[in-house]
């Protein structure tokens, strides 16, 4: 069974070390804090998102039509 690509990225933080990250150049150092940000945002579970049932779709602007 091949890895997942999630678990593939959290293998990779897990061994991304204090040292590698002070070793990048500030530009790259920019890049992985703004993608790390964004994909914590994403990944966090919200109230909006984590409504059950027929409010919780309305939220999330599912409809049936």
């Amino acid at each position: 069974m091949p890895i997942d690509l999630t678990d593939k990225i959290v293998a990779l933080f897990s061994a991304l070390s204090n040292d590698d990250i002070d070793a990048l150049p500030p530009v790259q150092r920019r890049r992985l804090a703004e993608q790390c940000r964004r994909v914590a945002d994403r990944a966090e579970v919200d109230a909006k998102r984590s409504r059950a049932g027929v409010l919780g779709d309305l939220t999330r602007g599912m409809r049936s039509e």
